[in-house]
């Protein structure tokens, strides 16, 4: 990059820092064009993946309403995480992800400029949709608008409280690489997945509460806080047990449970204890093989209780890949009564893994192709959550 360029890239920055103090979140579209223009690009369009990332809605610009992220030139950039430039009538349409850390939000679009530098201009195109990624969820907390722009369709009361618990869908380090999805997004309701980074463990889980609708969501909300009171508290996975359970017992009643596994990875030395409760166990893939299931002793659901909780302690090897489902997933049944099961599961991951592609790309694909197998809408929530760890001498 020429010291000019540089110079255009560090104002403009600058400039988006200065704006985002009082920023208000619906005009993003404008600071972003400025940001732009300051750099040689013109005629922004940004778009964001909608929440079943079937497609990129357009939030600002010209361009078409929806871009399928399947068969398109923005998709291609979403889906590889990588730029893409395209030869239009009036220019070269630069197409750049937009992602937050690891978590794919959409995609920023720009008409580069004719004339030489224009690899410099991706690059600091590049740096201002980094920018917007941040300003993109830092400013969803203060208005509606940004969190609408990623909805084909309204939500369910169900769903809209179980995505105000979610956390982002991917996150990644050195150490490790997670990804997650849920269908169906705009009905999901009874499960949920959680996960934190603290220090040298990673906490992970998948829930599933019982039933359908509002009161599926909102057993799940209880464990969903419960266990990160839990996890706040530095209580291991047994007393984490005993606080879930206990909370929905006596909140719910006796006739009340929730499903789930919850694990704790150590990222230094590869060791996943896990505990099942009521839930199927983790798969383990290494390399592009599958190993098989995490051989875990089964726990009672959470609410129905269990006086002598089981847990099981796995040694990963660098690159090994556990993935957590609910039984959403392998339950998905098509016309002829066949259901997806965990062969075909399995089976996908390890074709998939081969590819090479972005985690939370092979989580989305695996998704669609449950939802496509079942043919019509799911009889149950399906998540999935997708973890690999990584040796990383400091």
């Amino acid at each position: 990059m020429s010291e000019r360029k540089r110079g255009e890239l560090a104002d403009a920055l600058a400039w988006m820092l200065d704006q985002s103090h009082q920023l208000h979140p619906d005009n993003l579209p404008a600071v972003t064009e400025q940001a732009v223009a300051m750099v040689g690009g013109r005629d922004v369009e940004l778009y964001f993946a909608d929440l079943a990332q079937d497609v990129l809605l357009r939030f600002s610009g010209d361009g078409e309403p929806e871009l399928d992220i399947d068969a398109t030139v923005a998709g291609r950039a979403f889906r590889t995480g990588q730029p893409v430039v395209l030869e239009v009538d009036d220019g070269r349409r630069l197409w750049v992800p937009i992602v937050d850390g690891a978590e794919r939000l959409g995609v920023l679009g720009v008409v580069l400029p004719d004339g030489d530098g224009n690899e410099a201009t991706v690059e600091a195109i590049e740096r201002i949709a980094a920018l917007v990624a941040e300003f993109v969820v830092a400013r969803s907390h203060y208005g509606d608008n940004l969190a609408l722009g990623r909805r084909r369709r309204p939500l369910s009361l169900a769903s809209e409280l179980r995505w105000a618990m979610l956390p982002p869908q991917t996150f990644a380090t050195p150490q490790m690489t997670l990804a997650a999805v849920v269908a169906p997004a705009y009905e999901i309701a009874g499960d949920s997945y959680d996960y934190s980074a603290n220090g040298p463990i990673a906490h992970v889980a998948v829930f599933d509460a019982m039933g359908h609708g509002l009161e599926a969501s909102r057993i799940v909300n209880l464990v969903m806080g419960a266990y990160r009171h839990a996890r706040r508290t530095d209580l291991d996975l047994m007393s984490t047990y005993a606080q879930i359970d206990s909370v929905v017992n006596s909140e719910f009643g006796d006739f009340t449970f929730a499903t789930g596994v919850i694990a704790q990875l150590d990222l230094e030395r590869g060791t996943l204890r896990v505990l099942l409760a009521g839930h199927h166990r983790p798969l383990l893939f290494r390399g592009h093989r599958f190993i098989g299931e995490l051989e875990v002793a089964p726990t009672l659901p959470f609410g129905i209780g269990d006086a002598k909780p089981i847990t099981g302690e796995f040694q990963l090897e660098p690159e090994d890949c556990v993935l957590f489902y609910s039984d959403g997933v392998i339950e998905a049944r098509n016309a002829q009564g066949e259901l997806f099961g965990v062969e075909r599961l399995a089976d996908f991951l390890v074709r998939a893994q081969a590819s090479e592609e972005p985690a939370a790309e092979i989580m989305r694909r695996l998704s669609k192709a449950i939802l496509t197998h079942q043919g019509t809408t799911l009889e149950d929530d399906a998540t999935l959550l997708s973890l690999r760890w990584r040796r990383v001498d400091i």
